[in-house]
Parts: C-alpha cells; sequence; structure tokens
C-alpha cells in the first residue's frame, strides 16, 4: 500500500488544528472556531471579537476572560484591547511613540496596535532579540522556516517611513 505522508507540523507553540475550540456567534448562528485558525482576538467598543481567515465573529466574554481559555505562549496580550497568536504575525513596524502595529498574515490581512509596555515581550516572543537590527530579525525570521515566516513583506523601515523597503 501506498505511504500517506505525515501533515507539517505546526509551528512552535502553536495549537495544533483540532485541538482546541472557542464559541462564537455570527449571523444568529453559534459557531466552535478551531483556535488554530484563530488569528486575534479584539475588543471593540466592549464587544470581543475572534478574526480568522473565515472573517469575524464576536465572542462572549471579556479580554481577561477570554486570555484564559486562549492557550499560551502561542497567544500573547499585545494591548488592553487585543490577544494575537504568535504564528499569525507577518511583520512589526513601528508607529512612533514607542507604538508598533503588527500586521498578521493573508487572508487575515488585518493591523493590531502593540502597547508600548508589550513591544520588548512580543519582539522577543518573535525572536527579536536585544540590540538586533531589524535586518538581523528578518533574517532570523525567515531562517525559521517554511510555514512559520511572512511571505510578502519584512519590517525594515527607513527612519520616519511607514513602508517597507528593500534589504
Amino acid at each position: 500500500p501506498d505511504a500517506v505522508a505525515p501533515p507539517a507540523p505546526s509551528p512552535p507553540n502553536s495549537p495544533a488544528p483540532g485541538s482546541g475550540r472557542l464559541a462564537a456567534h455570527r449571523g444568529g448562528r453559534v459557531l466552535n472556531l478551531d483556535l488554530h485558525d484563530v488569528a486575534c482576538v479584539e475588543i471593540e467598543d466592549t464587544i470581543a471579537f475572534a478574526w480568522t481567515p473565515e472573517g469575524r465573529f464576536r465572542l462572549n466574554g471579556t479580554l481577561a476572560e477570554l486570555e484564559e481559555r486562549l492557550p499560551g505562549p502561542a497567544f500573547v496580550q499585545v494591548s488592553r484591547s487585543a490577544i494575537v497568536q504568535l504564528r499569525w504575525v507577518k511583520h512589526l513596524e513601528p508607529l512612533g511613540a514607542g507604538v508598533w502595529l503588527a500586521s498578521l498574515e493573508d487572508p487575515v490581512d488585518k493591523t493590531v496596535r502593540v502597547a508600548r509596555r508589550r513591544v520588548k515581550v512580543l519582539r522577543e516572543l518573535l525572536g527579536w532579540w536585544p540590540g538586533d537590527s531589524a535586518a538581523v530579525w528578518w533574517l532570523r525570521w525567515c531562517l525559521r522556516g517554511p510555514g512559520t515566516r511572512p511571505q510578502t513583506v519584512h519590517p525594515v523601515l527607513a527612519v520616519g517611513d511607514r513602508s517597507p523597503t528593500p534589504l
């Protein structure tokens, strides 16, 4: 019989597909979201939403309650209103005054503000070590392997510029 190749492993610290679920609401229906597919959770006007490749879903609970249900260290609170799953972070971009934006991979294609007090922790979890330049971080990120690195843009930014520039 022909051997079937095993599925590709998930990135480190990422929930395996089917390993956990999160109840969500959309269009009057209650759905179970696979935690593997949840890119981020955000609070908008006191309502929690999960962002997945299929779109935005309403959740029950506060950000603190949701943080307890999301497995760490795969999910990290990056501000008072957002939690991101590390495997979905495409790149970080400085916004100014110590605040950064985390851009999430396609098809979610969303940006999330990272609070000044959470930038250092997020950068370390993503492999951006103290003293690294953006170019060194990009190279280290790319060496992590397929499926765990940004595909289209990188965080090397000119001073004062908010658009990616080539290496």
